[in-house]
């Protein structure tokens, strides 16, 4: 992830009113009595007071807890404190390998961070936002080359008006590991979610807290990229994430739903090359040697990860796409996209037609011969641009119009389709090439175009102020200006070089190779 983050890089030749406290009618009763009174900047949660940092228009609450965890355990309610916290600092990660195979972060990583406007106005549309990272590495506060954050939620707080919210979750084994052992011990009979259910204690945290930060918890948005997407839909499927939210926002994202039998053969491997049989072994086991046993994986170009949402029979009680379909899910408008060289990135150098065959075979070794028809190498110029191409496909663009399908069978709330696929104008040729690649949009929709010394031009802050805009509308309004998607066209709207337009069908001749090759 942080080599992605890195690769992201746009490589490049006034006084307002203080908000005042919200009316007491609006905030629940607080189980932690404090002796902190509110005012600006300071906000008394239902576990204590907490003093955030102006940022431009907004004041910044960084690193608030909203959970504690216990190893393999489901997140608690945080211990009240007494007294102002200073939320002025960025939590630390959730503990992970960093680049280096190295471990990182730590355990105690269950904290959100809130950008409110400090103008006074009605109670704001609320954005919940949910990072990457394959539920194997990430955090909130992943920094760009140059330091900047990528999610500091300053600017699109500010531009869109809304209360923006971005959280850490537990992310590999400590957060996705399935096991018998954990299972039996767990009241639910439940293993594999445990960073899904970190996501549902910060949105209830969100449910209870936010009136008190000027938002609307009546109009609250989640929206993620790569795996945050993944999560944003299997809150939408979740029983648990029922009532804690009103519209979704997935990029990059999919619906899947790994069956627990083999998130479990999964998780025994792990145990087992961690020297553990039993959940206390687990339990105990240093740090390092449980993160290191098997190394969680990231894919974006092939095959998935380790780690993903389980069907654990109690948070996901059946596939998400099947919950969806029939209905039995958490109905809201929902956005669903992807961009036009997902894989680009990722894809390693391929110089030969040779190789680019050799790669076919290996990522799908029971249907090369057709793949290879469909995807030639003269239609796309280069081996490497008919990898890209065809395992953006595979991975990323294709499944979605399973997704939609399965909203539009499910619920009456509309969903809609969208394609990001802009490119600075003025960033390096070699970076032009890769196009619109994993992640380039978060740039777009955190407005973040300035960094490590490039200058956006006038048509690449436009498509920033334009996803802003599209993104916090539906959080205002639960409605948004795309096409109502309808599996008989595909209708979606497209962000490209020269506008936003309106289109039908997202790779459809490619996209009906690979159903009738691998199915819905």
């Amino acid at each position: 992830m942080r080599a992605l983050l890195a690769a992201l890089l746009l490589s490049a030749c006034g006084g307002s009113t203080e908000a005042s406290p919200p009316n007491d009618a609006a905030v629940e009763a607080d189980p932690c009595a404090s002796d902190v009174a509110a005012r600006p900047g300071t906000v008394i949660t239902d576990r204590g007071a907490v003093t955030g940092t102006e940022a431009g228009a907004t004041w910044a609450f960084r690193g608030v807890p909203f959970a504690s965890a216990v190893r393999f355990k489901r997140p608690e309610p945080v211990t009240c404190w007494k007294g102002e916290k200073a939320a002025n600092a960025w939590a630390p990660k959730c503990a992970q390998l960093d680049d280096a195979g190295k471990p990182t972060g730590s355990e105690d990583c269950l904290a959100l961070n809130v950008w409110a406007p400090k103008a006074q106005a009605a109670p704001r549309a609320v954005m919940v936002f949910i990072h990457g990272g394959g539920h194997a590495v990430g955090s909130a506060s992943e920094q760009l080359p140059d330091g900047k954050y990528l999610y500091d939620g300053e600017s699109l707080a500010t531009k869109g008006d809304v209360v923006v919210v971005t959280i850490q979750y537990r992310v590999g084994p400590l957060g996705w590991l399935a096991h018998p052992a954990l299972a039996a011990e767990d009241p639910n009979q439940s293993s594999g979610m445990l960073g899904h259910l970190d996501q549902v204690a910060a949105l209830s945290w969100v449910k209870s807290n936010i009136a008190r930060f000027g938002g609307d918890p009546s109009r609250v948005t989640i929206f993620g990229e790569s795996a945050g997407g993944v999560s944003v839909c299997s809150l939408v499927a979740s029983p648990l994430a029922k009532g804690l939210f009103t519209a979704a926002i997935m990029q990059s994202g999919g619906c899947p739903g790994k069956p627990r039998a083999d998130a479990e053969a999964h998780g025994k491997k792990v145990a087992e090359a961690a020297g553990c049989g039993d959940a206390e072994c687990l339990r105990k086991l240093p740090l390092d040697k449980l993160l290191t046993a098997i190394p969680a994986t990231v894919v974006v170009a092939g095959r998935g990860g380790d780690y993903t949402t389980v069907v654990d029979g109690y948070a996901m009680p059946s596939p998400p796409r099947e919950l969806i379909a029939a209905g039995k899910h958490n109905a809201v408008p929902f956005v669903f996209g992807s961009n036009t060289d997902e894989t680009s990135r990722s894809v390693p150098k391929m110089d030969t037609e040779a190789e680019y065959q050799a790669a076919v075979r290996a990522l799908f070794p029971a249907f090369a011969d057709p793949i290879l028809a469909q995807y030639p190498v003269a239609e796309y110029g280069t081996p490497r641009r008919a990898y890209v191409a065809l395992t953006s496909d595979a991975k990323f663009v294709c499944p979605l119009r399973h997704v939609g399908a399965a909203f539009a069978t499910g619920q009456s709330q509309p969903a809609h389709r969208y394609v990001f696929g802009y490119v600075a104008e003025n960033v390096q040729p070699l970076v032009k090439a890769l196009g619109a690649s994993h992640g380039s949009e978060l740039l777009y929709v955190f407005d973040h175009l300035r960094v490590s010394g490039y200058t956006p031009t006038a048509r690449d802050q436009a498509m920033a102020d334009s996803l802003i805009k599209h993104w916090s509308t539906l959080a205002k309004t639960g409605s948004v200006a795309f096409p109502k998607w309808e599996r008989a066209t595909d209708p979606h709207i497209f962000f490209d070089d020269t506008a936003t337009t309106n289109a039908n069908g997202v790779r459809t001749k490619q996209c009906d190779f690979w159903d009738t090759l691998l199915g819905p």
